[in-house]
């Protein structure tokens, strides 16, 4: 441990126990693949005042000061789980009582070729401990080069076994992860990147993870609904009303979510993976705040942000807004009192592209994610939160339009709550029942609008009674009697100073 100046964990009795979870992610990987080397330019890189650092292998030989890790492998297959959630306990005790970020080089498992599997040694401490895991995804030729010069014996592994090692673990480790509502990353690594390319990609991730919470979360999406509000208040003098529009499913019959892991799936078919949101979101993560950034992970994985820029606007070529929002959107721009904000939980560029190419962008907002650099995932507590915070702090007059049980929040907290209904077979499966019972339990006063106009409805049509967007009486009921800007664009060009009253 001297080689690498790395953090010495306390015994129990030198740690006094906390309920604040310290934030501790793990860096995992194939044996021999460069993770200890990882660590040491982390460590170069963000110095040890927020955070501290620790070798498994060496927090593992600390335990048995006369006979160090030889000791420890001499122990039978239970003693040596009770030491590796030792060693695990010691870790988070200490990360607890020093509050920093705990920065942990670790296995999952170790696979000795001839085995017909490997032999895992993750733990129930390790469920417990680790918050984020990093995957450091090196191929197996790399990590065959690496081991072939590291000081330590490791044993023989030909590069086959090893790339089926590394295929093998991350598959696993993802699905531990996800089973336990642990964030999981993928690192990859190539002969041609640099530790500075590395420390790239990887010192915003910890960083993020650190900075990030559930309550920080919403305090940046409520910014940036403020940044929104001043935009559209600084082109509407008068602003009284604002739509707050859910974007799939709602403003569309497209899921771009859907469209842009259908297209990253094709551009990447030789790779043999599937690229997709769904298998987070049939997880024990459900929709919660750690499966929404989840999924923000899994998007930094698949591609850069030139490659999510270009695959952005493919998806935003494809997804076609229902006329009727179309023209209810549209007629914004020729009044100073109302204006239009879409909240997304998906990816808030295709949704920023498709309302540039409407000639809408001026006059409609988007809020939303899709990239860490965004700085927030959109909840369902974050769209309820929005749209109190459009209510209660704007004083504005709040129309909800939502299509999921993630809007239901957002729908319950608006004075007007409309409910969208699309084709049968795109609907949310839970909606019915859930929209039920907040009619019937939460008071929920709201109304459906069918799109296409011969779907089924929901429920039936006395508790969602039905309506059309295009409908004079609900048209008026916005835009009202208030003034009309002459000769305004859809794209929010300066009007002329007439105004006249709207009939």
């Amino acid at each position: 441990m001297s080689g690498t100046s790395l953090s010495r964990v306390p015994t129990s009795s030198e740690c006094s126990f906390t309920a604040i979870k310290p934030i501790i992610v793990g860096i995992y990987g194939t044996s021999g693949c460069g993770k200890s080397y990882l660590l040491t330019k982390i460590k170069e890189a963000l110095g040890d005042y927020d955070f501290d650092y620790f070798e498994g292998s060496e927090v593992l030989a600390s335990l048995f000061p006369d006979g160090g890790l030889d000791a420890f492998k001499n122990l039978a297959k239970k003693e040596q789980d009770e030491s590796r959630e030792r060693a695990t306990n010691g870790i988070r005790e200490k990360c607890a009582k020093t509050g920093k970020t705990g920065v942990v080089v670790g296995h999952y498992m170790f696979w000795s070729e001839g085995e017909t599997k490997g032999q895992v040694v993750w733990t129930e401490s390790d469920q417990k401990t680790f918050i984020h895991i990093i995957y450091f995804d090196v191929p197996g030729f790399l990590a065959s080069e690496r081991r072939g010069k590291d000081t330590r014996s490791r044993g023989k592994a030909s590069i086959e076994h090893l790339e089926k090692w590394r295929k093998t673990e991350e598959a696993a480790l993802r699905k531990v992860c996800y089973d336990h509502r642990i964030l999981f990353s993928r690192l990859f690594d190539s002969p041609d990147a640099s530790d500075q390319d590395r420390i790239r990609k990887v010192v915003p991730l910890l960083r993020h993870f650190k900075q990030h919470s559930e309550q920080a979360n919403t305090t940046q999406a409520e910014r940036a609904l403020d940044k929104a509000f001043k935009a559209l208040k600084s082109k509407r003098s008068q602003l009284e009303h604002l739509l707050i529009v859910d974007a799939d499913k709602t403003l569309a019959p497209e899921d771009a979510g859907d469209l842009f892991w259908d297209q990253i799936s094709t551009e990447r078919a030789w790779t043999g993976e599937k690229w997709t949101w769904r298998e987070i979101f049939k997880s024990p993560m459900g929709y919660s705040y750690e499966a929404f950034r989840q999924a923000i992970l899994v998007c930094e994985e698949a591609v850069d942000d030139t490659s999510f820029e270009k695959t952005c606007q493919t998806v935003a070529d494809q997804v076609k807004l229902y006329p009727q929002f179309r023209s209810l959107l549209g007629r914004i721009g020729r009044y100073r009192h109302v204006g239009a904000v879409v909240v997304t939980s998906g990816l808030q560029l295709v949704w920023k592209k498709v309302l540039e190419r409407e000639g809408l962008a001026e006059m409609v907002k988007v809020i939303g994610g899709g990239r860490i650099s965004d700085g927030f995932v959109v909840t369902r507590e974050v769209r309820a939160a929005l749209t109190a915070q459009v209510r209660d702090t704007y004083g504005l007059h709040t129309w909800a339009f939502g299509d999921s049980p993630l809007d239901l929040g957002m729908l319950k907290n608006a004075h007007v709550a409309i409910v969208v209904v699309g084709e049968e077979q795109a609907r949310s499966k839970s909606m019915e029942a859930k929209l039920q019972g907040a009619i019937e339990h939460d008071n929920l006063e709201a109304r459906q609008v069918l799109l296409p106009g011969t779907v089924k409805p929901r429920l039936d049509t006395t508790k969602l009674p039905v309506m059309e967007l295009t409908d004079p009486k609900f048209i008026e009921s916005i835009f009202g009697q208030e003034i009309v800007l002459i000769n305004a664009s859809l794209k929010n060009e300066e009007p002329v100073a007439q105004c006249v009253r709207h009939p």
